[in-house]
């Protein structure tokens, strides 16, 4: 148990040393979007509200994939052609 907690120690140490840095980095990528400056909580946010879209986004296609199997459909769309394919045609 000891080592456990210590290994998941040094894993949250190492994600607190790079969160200040992905912050600021979010923040500068935002700040040119706004008149007013942004903070650091503003840009943890952001990242928040923008990883919780994407996580959104995700189960929809879930659940769209698991409707399109129980209604007995292929639940992945055929890839489009290829640049290649398109050019011969």
């Amino acid at each position: 148990m000891a080592e456990i907690t210590r290994v998941h120690s040094k894993a949250a140490q190492s994600r607190d040393k790079e969160a200040p840095d992905y912050i600021e980095r979010t923040r500068a990528f935002w700040q040119s979007r706004y008149a007013r400056e942004l903070t650091r909580e503003d840009a943890r946010q952001m990242a928040h509200n923008l990883v919780g879209f994407f996580r959104l986004l995700r189960e929809w296609e879930i659940e769209e994939r698991r409707a399109a199997l129980n209604a007995g459909r292929n639940p992945i769309p055929a890839q489009a052609k290829s640049t290649k394919e398109k050019k011969n045609d």
